[in-house]
């Protein structure tokens, strides 16, 4: 009886060490948090979409205190600062021309792990 329950024991944990590999989570457990991939010291290339327009821009994300501060260069278009908001739902922040962007996290996506929407625009985040 103990060498069935250990085998069971055995499968269980493997199972779950396999699911939590495929899930995003390292071999230690410990699974990538929305605020370890935003920190991503290497920043985000930034494709995005706005009303047939579209263009790269390069975003950083990095804490300052208790602000998480978003420097942001559009290349030849000019460069800006900006101060996101964690909510429930995710981040906002404001861009240089653009109000009100709310990003979701998809842990599964190591390429585009968020992607942003405005009321005029929308963004794929792409990790550098």
């Amino acid at each position: 009886m103990k060498f069935i329950l250990t085998v069971l024991a055995v499968v269980t944990l493997s199972i779950s060490f396999a699911r939590g590999q495929e899930s995003g989570e390292s071999s230690g457990g410990a699974r990538l948090t929305e605020r370890q991939a935003l920190l991503n010291p290497s920043g985000f290339n930034v494709d995005w979409n706005c009303g047939g327009s579209t263009g790269r821009s390069f975003v950083t994300f990095r804490e300052d205190g208790e602000k998480i501060v978003v420097d942001i260069s559009n290349y030849g278009r000019g460069a800006c600062k900006s101060e996101a908001k964690m909510t429930d739902s995710g981040l906002v922040w404001d861009g240089c021309k653009d109000t009100g962007i709310a990003m979701s996290f998809d842990a599964s996506n190591k390429g585009i792990p968020f992607k942003g929407q405005s009321s005029r625009c929308s963004y794929e985040f792409n990790a550098r």
